[in-house]
């Protein structure tokens, strides 16, 4: 199914001070299907295509000792609400995930702590639409009677974890 798609990102990579960082991301979409009459009337969004989506990450380093830092970051995204299907029947609303980090790096190795999905949040991000044989719909408004997704999978998404990373180069 044809679509038209226009947009823009932006990008900032910030040093504020010698130690303290700052980067981060921002894309606009306007995404939306061309209506062909086929399957759905007027114009419906692109699937899994946000309006708007931001991803950042503060972060800190500092020398702990010769040869050996001790840094905290923390990281979030957020997107704007968007569809799981291209009739646009399954909305996700807009949601956050922020991640925390504190460890020791070297050119030996890292070792750090972290906690993913820092709040706890339990919003749906993603998902799918299926079709259930047993409740086949069929639309006569097209020629060869479309088959409709009559049914959602919505993934719930990781609660919140810690715990410790140790790597070595």
């Amino acid at each position: 199914m044809p679509a038209e798609v226009w947009g823009a990102e932006i990008q900032i990579d910030w040093l504020i001070t010698k130690h303290f960082t700052f980067s981060g991301a921002y894309t606009w979409l306007d995404s939306e299907y061309e209506s062909t009459g086929e399957i759905f009337s007027g114009s419906n969004d692109l699937e899994y295509a946000p309006d708007n989506a931001f991803t950042g990450t503060l972060s800190y380093r500092h020398p702990l000792r010769s040869e050996l830092d001790w840094y905290a970051e923390i990281d979030g995204s957020w997107a704007d609400e968007r569809y799981a299907d291209q009739a646009n029947t399954v909305k996700f609303d807009s949601c956050w995930l922020s991640n925390l980090r504190l460890g020791l790096a070297s050119e030996r190795g890292d070792i750090v702590g972290y906690i993913n999905n820092l709040v706890d949040d339990d919003t749906i991000k993603t998902g799918f639409t299926s079709i259930d044989p047993r409740y086949i719909a069929f639309d006569p408004a097209t020629f060869f009677g479309a088959v409709l997704p009559n049914g959602a999978r919505l993934l719930q998404p990781d609660e919140r974890s810690f715990g410790a990373r140790i790597s070595t180069t």
